[in-house]
């Protein structure tokens, strides 16, 4: 049996999706985190299911990109049964497109998702009156946790290829609909304490209009101080002290009784080992940072942040819909030029992606994290905070600039505040588990590969021969061609060359690309003084973006030239920024001396 899940952003679909099927799909308080189809399988009483996730949408008479996906999905598929997710919280904004589906005359349940926050709302829903009117199945249930699925389940079988009549179910008319909601919610919603709704009292805290942004600023400070100040270098130290001294030599110890030939050794070790070891010791800090952000997110906070930014974006040509995109770049700038799709002006979406990828991204935490460590230990977690605030302003401000600007759009903007709740256990590791592991696979492919290839360049003069110093090896020669660039940095050094090049391809490599080399933390102070180690900080933040960034972005806008633009012109501003920098932080010194 084919089962379709369709309904507004922000109802718990995916959730619900990942519950029935076993998956591990995105869940977030956005509209467009569901953006092309999803596919997985259950069984109920022994009859096979296929579960197909569509993307969130409030009508179907939008022009959103995820609209067009739903309409393609209607017209070459056929389904046995719709299942309109509802999140009954808030009925409504969600039973206009019950309505809508209902026309349709697709055999149909309603699965009233949420009903366990009703309480905690003073509210309660009779089913069965909603039932009555509507026609169709009406089943209360939380996907959360994972309440009330055998009766949903068991509704859906009994409504396989029943067709329904679709005259005179419901008015055609936008207001008439919403007439005819408000009489449904009328006969099926009772509010037994009103008092009790605290979402409305939070958000008159947390979204106000002077204090909201600082408060937003003041928690993000609190998740920096605990991801990469004194808490979390403790458990980062500890790692580091585990690989160094105690896998590396347990590991040279079994090469050495199985007898493997020293180069192969070195490879393993020097090369592969070092590389992606020098990532890993970075984990326990990301892993605090994803388990704050999941946290915010599942909280329903982190939602609130388009709201709250939207005045504040608009002075930069941009607005509440390119917070998300924004939002989901401090993961992976991936991420955020996928959610660009949710931004139905062109000039503005094309205006996001090109200040995007100037965002921080938690592939550059390890180099943050290690350059901080190496040159700024006591203030370290103050410094990666005023990076991510220095990303965020040099991506407005690449907005603001802008040639031309978006026209304003006529739509109004609807953004689905989700209800405050406390957050659900499972769900937070599901989702830092997630995030950990799109880590720990670039670390185990991109990284792994790459050191391997650096290993050998390292190793290797231009005449493919053994080479005692690394110095006069092809990494180095390669790198010496491209020092005056960066020597205007206080970067002239080949090893900061090779690692700046390297991190195109991914920017832990920036990392593992120095691991390589044997560059730690006593040869680094050597290399580069405070004032370039900060200017090569800022440099990494703004450069270039990865490989996998500017193939979205070519893909995305369909046009290569744009990928080409943002590589250039983000290289360029790295490269001024980082040079000025430097400067004046030397003269500063200089005249402190």
């Amino acid at each position: 049996m084919r089962i379709a899940l369709l309904g507004n952003p922000n109802c718990g679909k995916t959730t619900l999706f990942n519950a029935l099927t076993g998956g591990n799909h995105s869940v977030g308080n956005w509209s467009g985190v569901t953006t092309a189809l999803e596919k997985g399988t259950a069984s109920f009483h022994g009859e096979s299911l296929e579960i197909i996730d569509l993307p969130g949408i409030y009508s179907l008479q939008t022009a959103a990109p995820e609209q067009a996906v739903v309409r393609e999905f209607f017209l070459n598929y056929e389904i046995d049964v719709l299942l309109n997710v509802v999140n009954c919280t808030n009925l409504e904004r969600q039973l206009f497109l019950s309505t809508q589906l209902l026309d349709l005359g697709i055999p149909m349940v309603i699965g009233l998702n949420m009903a366990d926050l009703l309480p905690s709302m003073g509210l309660q829903i009779d089913e069965n009156a909603l039932e009555e009117s509507l026609g169709i199945p009406c089943i209360k249930i939380s996907a959360a946790k994972r309440q009330g699925f055998d009766v949903l389940l068991s509704a859906l079988c009994k409504e396989k290829n029943k067709m329904r009549e679709t005259e005179n179910i419901l008015p055609l008319g936008a207001e008439a609909r919403y007439e005819k909601i408000k009489e449904l919610i009328e006969s099926c919603l009772l509010k037994v304490d009103p008092a009790r709704d605290k979402s409305a009292a939070w958000d008159k805290f947390f979204c106000h209009r002077i204090w909201g942004i600082p408060i937003f600023f003041l928690l993000m400070l609190l998740i920096f101080y605990l991801s990469f100040g004194p808490p979390s270098q403790i458990f980062t130290t500890g790692f580091e002290n585990f690989c160094s001294s105690v896998l590396k030599p347990a590991i040279k110890l079994f090469f050495f009784r199985i007898g493997l030939q020293p180069w192969l050794q070195s490879l393993l070790l020097e090369g592969a080992f070092d590389g992606v070891s020098s990532i890993l010791i970075f984990l326990p800090q990301l892993l605090i940072l994803f388990f704050c952000l999941a946290i915010m997110e599942a909280s329903g906070y982190l939602a609130r942040v388009s709201f709250i930014m939207d005045g504040s974006l608009s002075r930069f040509n941009l607005s509440g819909h390119s917070a998300i995109p924004l939002i989901l770049a401090c993961g992976c700038s991936v991420s955020g030029l996928m959610a660009c799709r949710i931004i139905e002006n062109p000039e503005q979406k094309r205006l996001t992606m090109r200040a995007l990828p100037f965002m921080s991204c938690s592939a550059k935490m390890p180099v943050y994290a290690f350059l901080c460590q190496s040159f700024f230990p006591k203030r370290s977690w103050l410094i990666i905070a005023s990076l991510y605030l220095l990303g965020l302003l040099t991506a407005l401000l690449t907005a603001r600039l802008s040639r031309k600007k978006p026209e304003e759009e006529h739509n109004a903007w609807i953004l689905e505040l989700p209800t405050y709740k406390l957050p659900r256990w499972r769900l937070i590791a599901n989702n830092v588990a997630v995030r950990c592991q799109d880590f720990l696979s670039k670390a185990g492919t991109a990284v792994f590969i790459a050191s391997i290839v650096l290993w050998f360049l390292s190793n290797f003069n231009m005449h493919l021969q053994p080479v005692k110093e690394i110095a006069s090896s092809i990494l180095a020669q390669i790198s010496r061609w491209t020092l005056p660039a960066f020597s205007l940095m206080g970067c002239g050094q080949w090893q900061i060359a090779v690692a700046a090049w390297a991190g195109i391809l991914s920017k832990e490599m920036i990392v593992a690309s120095l691991a390589v080399m044997g560059v730690d933390t006593q040869l680094l102070a050597d290399l580069l003084s405070p004032a370039a180690a900060g200017a090569f900080l800022i440099f990494s933040m703004l450069y270039t973006p990865c490989i996998a960034t500017l193939f979205t972005a070519h893909k995305e806008t369909a046009s290569f030239s744009f990928a080409i633009k943002m590589a250039a012109r983000q290289f360029l501003v790295a490269w001024f920024t980082a040079s000025l920098f430097y400067h004046l932080m030397s003269v500063l010194v200089s005249k402190n001396l």
